[in-house]
């Protein structure tokens, strides 16, 4: 078996590269765009505490073992 200019050891080819879209392209996808529904605290995006709170658990978790003595020595 050769190998021929692009192909690889097992006999395939890798993919052939993806073009940047034009700055057409990119308006057009901007346009077609449906801007997001507003939650009940009126604003886009806004998360309310208690999903935030279960949803970051772990991390507040991870970080208590400093805080609590960053607290208590300070």
């Amino acid at each position: 078996m050769s190998l021929t200019a692009g192909s690889r050891p097992d006999g395939t080819r890798p993919p052939a590269a993806v073009e940047e879209p034009t700055a057409a392209v990119a308006t057009a996808a901007a346009k077609d765009r449906v801007p997001r529904k507003t939650s009940k605290a009126g604003k886009a995006g806004k998360v309310p505490w208690r999903i935030r709170l279960r949803r970051d658990r772990t991390l507040i978790l991870m970080t208590l073992p400093v805080t609590v003595p960053l607290l208590i020595f300070n």
